[in-house]
């Protein structure tokens, strides 16, 4: 998987520079232009309440740059908010020096751990102010990262960040301008209970059910979730892979032949006998979390976890592996509306222990309240950002 992504980054770097030249075509260059990067799709919610609230406020062109090709699961949102986006020319200076001649910014904003010093360095020899949003640190770093991020951090203008501790470390490793905003990332999923998609096949589904949604999930969780399907025959599962491909879809047809595909469920051409819905599409995880009564989020038994913060949104307790450090959100919630676990039968422990009406509105309560007072964050991050340099 890697290697087809890597293949399609290089692909898109043979014409990088004219796919923007021909992308700002017909572009008032009296308008300001507000350039945001970020590294895939889960940064990209993260600023997504930046960029709505700051648009209240100003009158610009949002440009918006990723590096990843997993970012281009953001381009459907993007097509409806007068944007104009593509990936990132590789980070060398004098590449970085041609692209900003031609997209022209005023500002630049990073998004958390985004760090491209060739860009960093062309944007400070022409003057533009680079801002960046909603850094968050576990733990102090060491070694070449603590080097590396002391060389980085000079060169923005304002730093915001997600919490105190992260404020001290960012501000000993030599950051100008420090702020602590939160995390925009709970106004953005908060935005989406507020205004939720309609499913009606699988509101059907789940009627009368025990589900468990599984989003961002790898093989480890998949093979707990069966081991978990064919000993605890009263809880359904919908499954949301990671990555969708053919194989994943195989895996689940082959140890689960009943396996429903959402797809299939949607246009209600499928039995509703099955316990297992597979999403077969992607953008609907976070819309899907609202008929789940747990949710188990994927990727906590490889670097990092996903994001926890969607089905938080709908009040749900979560069960993750136990990579959970680099999240605020998850750290703060372990043992009342997080529970992690390393193995099936923990999983199954959990999942026991939540069938319990009074075991789980007590961790939704801790969820909601938790959910509660992380508001507000994208209001506090623009604030800071107008402080700092002036779009008007």
């Amino acid at each position: 998987m890697w290697v087809e992504k890597a293949l399609r980054w290089f692909r898109t770097q043979r014409s990088v520079l004219r796919y923007w030249e021909e992308a700002l075509d017909g572009y008032p260059e009296d308008v300001k232009r507000v350039w945001f990067h970020v590294a895939s799709a889960g940064e990209f919610e993260q600023v997504v309440p930046v960029i709505e609230e700051l648009r209240k406020r100003a009158s610009f062109l949002v440009i918006i740059t990723h590096f990843s090709p997993s970012g281009e699961q953001i381009y459907r949102y993007l097509e409806g908010m007068g944007c104009v986006y593509g990936y990132l020319p590789a980070p060398v200076v004098s590449i970085a020096r041609k692209w900003l001649s031609l997209v022209n910014p005023c500002i630049a904003v990073f998004v958390k751990y985004e760090h491209w010093l060739p860009y960093l360095r062309a944007c400070s020899e022409v003057g533009i102010p680079v801002i960046s949003v909603a850094q968050y640190y576990s733990e102090y770093p060491r070694g070449l990262r603590k080097i590396f991020l002391k060389t980085a951090l000079k060169y923005y203008s304002l730093v915001t960040v997600q919490d105190e501790f992260s404020r001290r470390v960012v501000s000993d490793l030599g950051a100008l301008r420090v702020k602590v905003t939160g995390d925009p990332r709970v106004d953005r999923v908060l935005s989406l209970v507020r205004a939720p998609k309609d499913y009606p096949g699988v509101k059907s589904w789940c009627a009368g059910r025990f589900v468990v949604v599984a989003g961002s999930t790898y093989a480890e969780e998949h093979e707990m979730i069966l081991e978990v399907y064919r000993r605890m025959r009263w809880v359904s599962w919908i499954v949301a892979p990671h990555e969708i491909t053919n194989s994943v879809i195989r895996w689940w047809k082959e140890h689960v032949p009943e396996v429903i595909l959402f797809s299939e469920l949607m246009s209600e051409k499928c039995s509703r006998d099955a316990r297992v819905v597979l999403v077969d599409g992607y953008g609907h995880l976070k819309y899907l979390y609202r008929f789940g009564r747990i949710a188990f989020v994927g990727g906590g038994f490889r670097r990092q976890i996903h994001s926890v913060l969607e089905p938080f949104a709908w009040n749900l307790p979560v069960v993750t592996g136990p990579r959970i450090s680099k999240f605020r959100e998850a750290v703060a919630m372990a043992g009342k509306g997080l529970f992690v676990v390393e193995d099936t039968s923990q999983l199954m422990d959990v999942i026991e222990r939540l069938s319990d009406d009074e075991c789980y509105e007590r961790a939704r309560r801790y969820v909601e309240e938790f959910m509660r007072s992380e508001m507000g964050a994208s209001v506090r991050t623009v604030e800071a950002i107008l402080e700092d340099v002036s779009i008007c």
